[in-house]
C-alpha cells in the first residue's frame, strides 16, 4: 500500500475519532415549524406540560395527594365532550390546579387547562367555574396558541421545541412561561365568549355567570390577559340575550356545592 493511501486512512480514522468525541456533533436537525397540525399540537402540549411540571413542581397540586379536589373538578370534564369542541378525540383534555394566590387561568396546546387556587377562591358558584372552563376550551380548540408562539418565537425555535431540542435564543422555560402570561386580543376573547355560550347553554347553569365572573375578576391577571372592552361586553350582552331563554338559572343548588369545595382548597 502506498504511503499516500496510508496517510489518507490515518487522517480519516483520526477525523472520525475527533467527531465522535465532540458532544456538540452531529448538529441537531433544524426545521422551520410555522404550521402545527392537531396531532402536532398534542405533541407540543405534552412537551409544555412536562416542562411546566419541572419548573413548578412545588405548586402543582398532586392528584394523589388532593383526591377530593380533583374528584370535584373532574366532574366538569363533561364539558369537553360537547359538540362545539371539535378536537374532543384528538386531545387528552384535562384540568390541573396550581396552588398560587395569583388569580389566573392558562392553557397549553393539546387540551391542557391550568387554574390557580387564587382564581378558584374568587369564584362564587359552579356556574362561574363552568364559564371559565368553557372559555378556556376555545384556546385549545383553535390554533390561537400555536399561532402566538410562532409569531413571538419564530418557526425555528418552535421547531426545536417540537423536536425536543433546546432552542438557541430561548430556554424551554421561557417559551412555556410565555403561555402563562400571554395576552389575547379583542377578536380572540370575543370568539372564546361565543364558544362559552355554546357550551354552557344546553346545561342548567346560569348563562349570566359569564358577565358576573368578568366583572368580579376585572383586576386579576387572568382578566388583564383577556381584556374587557366596551365592544366585547356589548357583543356578549347581545349573545346572552339571544340565548337566555334556552339556558339555565343559577339556583342555589349550584352555589352550595361550590362554596363547600372552596373550603378544601389550600
Amino acid at each position: 500500500m502506498s504511503t499516500h493511501k496510508l496517510l489518507f486512512i490515518f487522517l480519516l480514522v483520526l477525523s472520525i475519532g475527533n467527531w465522535s468525541c465532540d458532544e456538540d456533533l452531529p448538529p441537531s436537525i433544524k426545521i422551520n415549524k410555522e404550521i402545527f397540525s392537531v396531532a402536532d399540537q398534542k405533541q407540543l402540549g405534552d412537551i409544555f406540560v412536562e416542562q411546566y411540571a419541572i419548573d413548578h413542581e412545588n405548586i402543582i397540586l398532586d392528584t394523589k395527594l388532593n383526591k377530593s379536589i380533583y374528584k370535584y373538578i373532574d366532574q366538569f370534564n363533561t364539558f369537553f365532550t360537547t359538540s362545539p369542541v371539535t378536537r374532543l378525540d384528538d386531545f387528552d383534555w384535562n384540568i390541573t390546579i396550581v396552588n398560587d394566590s395569583i388569580a389566573n387561568l392558562f392553557t397549553f396546546p393539546g387540551g391542557h387547562i391550568y387554574i390557580t387556587t387564587g382564581l378558584l377562591k374568587l369564584l362564587e358558584s359552579e356556574s362561574q367555574l363552568v364559564a371559565i372552563i368553557s372559555n378556556a376550551i376555545y384556546y385549545c380548540n383553535s390554533d390561537v396558541l400555536v399561532n402566538k408562539l410562532v409569531k413571538n418565537f419564530g418557526g425555528i425555535a418552535m421547531g426545536d421545541m417540537f423536536l425536543g431540542n433546546i432552542p438557541e435564543k430561548y430556554t424551554p422555560s421561557e417559551i412555556v412561561d410565555f403561555l402563562v402570561d400571554v395576552t389575547f386580543d379583542e377578536r380572540e376573547v370575543m370568539a372564546s365568549d361565543e364558544m362559552t355560550i355554546d357550551i354552557v347553554c344546553p346545561f342548567k347553569y346560569d348563562i349570566n355567570s359569564i358577565t358576573k365572573v368578568l366583572k368580579q375578576s376585572k383586576n386579576t391577571v387572568w382578566l388583564k390577559r383577556h381584556p374587557i372592552t366596551h365592544d366585547r361586553m356589548t357583543k356578549l350582552s347581545i349573545m346572552i340575550a339571544d340565548s337566555e331563554s334556552k339556558c339555565g338559572d343559577d339556583v342555589n343548588i349550584f352555589k352550595e356545592p361550590y362554596l363547600k369545595f372552596k373550603t378544601i382548597l389550600p
